[in-house]
């Protein structure tokens, strides 16, 4: 009995030791998940992550609808060809069946047709033949293309379908006709247009810290050492302004200014410094001209890029531009468009990759005129006194701080006979503090306090 009880407890041990580190691995299975996760998350909301989330984002896009939409416009291709063909079969035969009723011998001359009435009744009937075209145009969005390939559901042409999805610009010049792209196109720019969105604010603001950074060191350098220069001169002209005290021959500057020949370069360094930490503190603002030439300049050099590629004029380049870093996207020039052009696929990814670029600039130039712009209001509110100015601020709040610990006073009543009436005399309980410089003069002896006026100190120090 008592060996099966033992038994039956040690079991019992090996189970709940087996379950205890079942439950440890899970934990640190789980510890280990987690950790990748974080990583992972930290990974794709980084710059670079976000950069590469979104190009991987719009070749997915790509590839799907390729995948949707190309075998349904190879089948409207081939039926709307099949009934154009039968119409102008129609057509061949009512016109010949027409005209030769109309030519022959056969029938008398009050059944056949005069000139007049002729070509009215063909006109009646080429115009009949064109509403039943545009019909199947609109229907099958079908003009005329070869059926044997495909023409638009490309892959450049789905991933420049894809990439003006995310962007808001949707040109239109191709749509998902299948119900199944169309909700696929619904679910993709809902959750594309935030992840695009995302990524550009994220990298307009570190290109727009890199530009203010190269325009603070680099373009505004001249600027910064002229500036600096008149920092220097306004210095001297305050130092002329006030000079140095004299008093019972010694100077009080003396203190500190013993050696006067090698103070020049190292105050001239000093006030350097104190100039670029103020100026430091204050953020630089890129003006408007510049952000203005660098979305002109980027226009420019799309215009001339696609007036080479696309053989459009200068005027038609740049308006495509804009229109498509506008994010307007009328769709009336769209790149990759002409059907006897073997680089059409080529220009299109091009398209693609300007209107990715170019949306992250013009997103920095935004911020930074944004920037420019609250800085000249700001400045003009100062001016005309709406906005109380930081420095002036600063200056209020130091008097009253200097003003509450300089003076604190007490009154005490005191009985005039003379009058029979009270005044009240104002003592100061404030203690004044010597300047550092008495000290260097005369020496502070042992039994010296704070309270002891100059005369008392003179009287401890001849003893």
């Amino acid at each position: 009995m008592y060996d099966a009880s033992l038994a039956a407890t040690s079991e019992r041990e090996i189970v709940e030791t087996d379950s205890d580190n079942k439950n440890a691995k899970y934990s640190h299975t789980n510890s280990k998940a987690r950790s990748c996760l974080k990583k992972t998350a930290k990974f794709l909301f980084s710059h670079l992550g976000l950069v590469g989330l979104v190009a991987v984002y719009s070749v997915a896009g790509g590839f799907l609808f390729e995948l949707l939409e190309q075998h349904q416009e190879m089948k409207n291709c081939q039926q709307a060809q099949g009934d154009q063909q039968t119409y102008v079969n129609q057509l061949k035969q009512t016109l010949v069946s027409y005209i030769q009723f109309n030519t022959t011998s056969t029938g008398t001359d009050l059944t056949k047709d005069n000139m007049t009435t002729a070509y009215q009744k063909i006109g009646l009937m080429l115009i009949d033949f064109r509403t039943n075209v545009l019909n199947i145009t609109s229907t099958y969005r079908y003009e005329g293309d070869d059926c044997s390939e495909v023409n638009k559901w490309t892959f450049p042409g789905a991933l420049l379908f894809a990439i003006t999805i995310i962007t808001t610009i949707g040109y239109g010049n191709i749509t998902p006709v299948t119900w199944e792209g169309q909700i696929c196109c619904l679910c993709y720019a809902t959750i594309g247009i935030p992840i695009f969105l995302l990524c550009v604010a994220n990298i307009s603001g570190v290109l727009g810290e890199m530009f203010r950074f190269l325009y603070s060191k680099v373009i505004c350098r001249p600027c910064h050492a002229i500036k600096r220069k008149r920092h220097r001169m306004k210095m001297k002209n305050q130092q002329d302004l006030h000079p140095t005290h004299m008093t019972a021959g010694w100077t009080m500057d003396d203190d500190y200014n013993i050696d006067t020949s090698g103070s020049n370069k190292f105050q001239q360094q000093f006030d350097d410094d104190d100039y670029e930490t103020n100026s430091g503190k204050d953020r630089v603002t890129v003006p408007l001209t510049i952000t203005m030439l660098i979305i002109a300049g980027y226009i420019w050099a799309g215009s001339v890029l696609f007036h080479k590629f696309e053989e459009w004029t200068m005027i038609q380049s740049g308006y495509f531009c804009f229109i498509t870093l506008a994010t307007i996207g009328f769709g009336d020039f769209v790149p990759g468009q002409r059907k006897d052009d073997p680089n059409a696929g080529a220009k299109l990814i091009l398209g693609a990759i300007y209107v990715l670029f170019g949306m992250a600039i013009l997103a920095m130039c935004f911020d930074l005129m944004q920037e420019e712009i609250v800085a000249k209001f700001r400045w003009i509110g100062k001016k005309i006194g709406i906005i109380e100015d930081d420095h002036d601020f600063d200056e209020q709040s130091q008097q009253q701080v200097t003003i509450q610990d300089e003076i604190n006073e007490t009154t005490t009543d005191t009985y005039d006979g003379s009058n029979n009436t009270k005044k009240q005399n104002k003592i100061s309980t404030s203690r004044r503090t010597p300047s550092p410089r008495i000290n260097q003069v005369h020496p502070t002896p042992q039994n010296y306090h704070a309270s002891d006026t100059l005369h008392q100190r003179f009287t401890k120090h001849d003893k």
